[in-house]
This record gives structure tokens, sequence and C-alpha cells, in this order.
């Protein structure tokens, strides 16, 4: 077994010496969950909510393809998400001209009038997120954020490798 990070021994296991992956990803299910929760008067789970607003920043409709990108999820957890929410009446799709093989999908009003309830949702919970914080203290917790962000991209093709 390989093991992905060094730091301090603990019980014959090596422990990261910082924790600020395992934090992202507790801050990230946590607002997830709260998400869910809150959606849910609006008939959507948090993915479909994503879906909705990627697609009302594209114009209103999209490639399936770009919608499973934009999710970071595989071709078949998409075709399920969009399949479940045209079931719902949030979404139509058709056959993509350029690409046989793909599907353009697009937002019905229904989806359309959803979405701007959504809105207010997900600032009411960017509010709730920084309520404790100065908006000194937020817009540095963002620019931190951004910047870890914008350095896994360019970092998560190279594989971690243990020290010797």
């Amino acid at each position: 077994m390989s093991e992905c990070v060094t730091g301090s021994e603990k019980g014959g296991l090596k422990m990261a010496e910082r924790h600020i992956g395992y934090l992202i990803k507790q801050i990230n299910e946590r607002i997830k969950q709260c998400a869910d929760r809150d959606m849910e008067c609006c008939g959507v789970t948090f993915a479909q909510g994503r879906i909705i607003g990627f697609l009302a920043h594209s114009g209103g409709e999209a490639p399936q393809k770009e919608i499973a990108q934009f999710l970071g999820v595989s071709h078949p957890t998409v075709t399920g998400t969009l399949s479940r929410m045209e079931q719902k009446g949030l979404l139509t799709s058709r056959e993509d001209p350029n690409d046989r093989r793909g599907r353009i999908v697009r937002l019905t009003v229904k989806a359309a009038e959803a979405g701007e309830k959504l809105n207010g949702l997900i600032s009411a919970q960017e509010e709730r997120i920084v309520s404790g914080l100065t908006p000194e203290q937020a817009d540095i917790l963002e620019a931190l954020l951004e910047t870890v962000l914008n350095l896994s991209l360019i970092h998560i093709s190279e594989p971690t490798r243990p020290e010797p």
C-alpha cells in the first residue's frame, strides 16, 4: 500500500501535519447537506440546482458533455441526473446536431422559475457561511480558496509521492 501524505507518526500510520483537504471536504459535505435541505422546496437536489445554474449561465442550453465536465462527473452519472430532471419537467433534451452520440439539454420555464428561487437560497447560504467573519476576513477566505483551487488544477496531474 502506498502512502499519499507524509507527516507525524501516529499509531503506525503517517498522518498529515495539516488537515486542509479534510477540512475542505467536510465543509463541502455540510454545504451540500444544507443545500439539499433548502432546495427541497423547489423540488431539486443540490446537483440538479447546479445544473440549472450552469444552463442558465449558458443561455438556457448546453451539450450534455459540457454539463458532465462542469459537474466533474461521468457520462452515466450526468445521464441519470438529467433523466430525472426531464421526468420532473425541468428540462428537455434533443440530439446534438454536431455529435450524434450527444444530447443538447435545455431548461424549461419550470426550471427557470425554480432557478429564481434557487438564487435566493444560494445567496442566503453564502451569507450564513461567512456570517461569523468580518467582510475583510470573508474576502481573504475567498481569495485563499480561489488560490488553492487554481493550484489544485495545476497540480492535479502530478501524483503525490511519499518522501523517502
